[in-house]
């Protein structure tokens, strides 16, 4: 029995793609072993935090980094930075911004759950743009004296497109006007190349998961960007007393995150992705054929797909009557509860099998469960 079964809990299948709900994704040894050297020393938190996020711009190729506690502390972090900046007195005042600029502006479009991990800064969201146009004008108008930043969620930048600016054009007002724009790229991994494509657009702080597609520590995130505002970063997060304190980083994770990045660099991505379009392709055709779906292999996604990155090969699972339709959070339920357990995910019009986070041979098992369940429910 695993450590989890010992505690009574079920092992999960994973084809979903990395989600924080489900583990996030599985470390390579290499990193475990440098979290368990890391584990027998001390060492100042301040200067390990320091040292790595020099390791990682160069590894990147990024002008700065530093590591947080995840995406979300990442956002928070990045937020108070803007608003507080390199200023003890403002730093310690948070997430009381009486006397400081604390609007962040935001598409209307964007809004989402992970609006809380900028307000908890102290920061107002004020948003911009129509539900389904926007105009450079709208920005424009919306900046105050009180603007701190601009968020802008990559996730969204597709999806709606038509209530989206492009980040290159927000830039262009953002450095007229000094202020800082701030990316959640949280998922946007891989490809790679998207370590640098967002500050080439002009962002000036940019946010990954380090516990998603880089298969560090789950509980890690990565902040890269400006060294200035980096440097406000450092000051507004762990180990100071800021608002940042509570979104501890222990130095186990900072090596793991560190050795992962490392690892990620040198990456075959091209034989990563032959991988899973073999993988998805398997699934395809093992699943077809069953009376009442429809079984699509789709690589990239479409702009409306749930799930990211776009770019990771999937398989669209789509009933073909309502009634099917509405019977889809139960399948996924079924699959959840059986044995082995799996992981997949859904929307109103699919069940969606993700290759991203699926270890070779487990395609297999995946389809041959999916078809399981499927004939349960496929008319006669």
């Amino acid at each position: 029995m695993n450590i989890y079964e010992k505690l009574g809990l079920n092992t999960l299948i994973n084809a979903f793609g990395a989600n924080t709900k489900i583990g996030g994704s599985l470390m390579a040894p290499e990193v475990v072993s440098a979290m368990k050297e890391a584990s027998e020393h001390y060492v100042e938190l301040a200067d390990l935090l320091e040292a790595c996020g020099e390791k990682v711009a160069g590894l990147l190729q990024v002008p700065a980094a530093h590591i947080t506690s995840g995406s979300a502390a990442g956002l928070c972090v990045a937020t108070a930075a803007c608003m507080a900046g390199k200023d003890k007195a403002q730093i310690y005042q948070l997430p009381d911004t009486t006397g400081l600029k604390n609007e962040v502006l935001i598409h209307r479009t964007h809004r989402n759950v992970y609006d809380q991990a900028i307000r908890m800064a102290g920061a107002t969201l004020v948003e911009f743009s129509y539900a389904d146009k926007v105009e450079v004008w709208q920005l424009e108008e919306a900046i105050t004296e009180k603007t701190a930043a601009v968020a802008y969620f990559a996730m969204f930048e597709d999806v709606c497109s038509r209530g989206t600016l492009p980040l290159a054009e927000i830039s262009q007002v953002c450095k007229k006007k000094n202020i800082p724009l701030i990316v959640d790229a949280a998922a946007e991994l891989p490809p790679a190349a998207n370590f640098r494509h967002f500050l080439e657009q002009g962002a000036d702080l940019v946010i990954f998961s380090g516990g998603k597609d880089i298969c560090g520590p789950q509980g890690t995130g990565l902040i890269v960007g400006c060294p200035e505002l980096i440097e406000a970063c450092v000051l507004n997060s762990n180990p100071n007393y800021s608002i940042g304190r509570p979104f501890k980083v222990d130095k186990e994770e900072i090596v793991g995150l560190t050795k992962a990045i490392e690892l990620y660099t040198q990456q075959d991505f091209n034989k990563r992705m032959m991988v899973w379009k073999n993988q998805a392709r398997h699934m395809e055709n093992s699943l077809a054929g069953i009376p009442g779906f429809q079984v699509v292999y789709v690589c990239p996604a479409s702009k409306a797909s749930v799930g990211r990155p776009r770019i990771v090969p999937r398989v669209n699972i789509c009933p073909e009557t309502q009634a099917l339709k509405d019977s889809i959070p139960e399948m996924v339920r079924r699959l959840k509860d059986g044995s082995p357990a799996i992981a997949v995910n859904f929307d109103r019009e699919n069940i969606i099998l993700n290759t991203q986070m699926l270890k070779e041979g487990q395609e297999k098992i995946v389809a041959e469960k999916v078809k399981e369940v499927l004939l349960e429910y496929a008319p006669e």
